[in-house]
């Protein structure tokens, strides 16, 4: 898989999770689901944005890699 093709797959698992719980939350609503909230979904979305910026960063790597080695 590409480096493009997981930063896509990334973003669609955290769109998909962020529906599922928002049509949670219309059943589900106190501390415990609060906390869930802030402990893993927006954890959850927070390390997927980090490892968006790595994988930009690592092709952006590749990208300079193979810009070199084709001189």
């Amino acid at each position: 898989m590409s480096v493009q093709g997981s930063k896509a797959t990334i973003q669609i698992a955290v769109k998909e999770v962020r529906t599922k719980w928002s049509r949670t939350r219309e059943e589900w609503n106190d501390s415990v689901s609060r906390s869930l909230e802030t402990n893993v979904v927006d954890s959850l979305e927070d390390r997927a944005r980090m490892a968006i910026l790595a994988l930009e960063k690592m092709q952006e790597t590749l990208h300079r890699m193979r810009r070199e080695c084709s001189e």
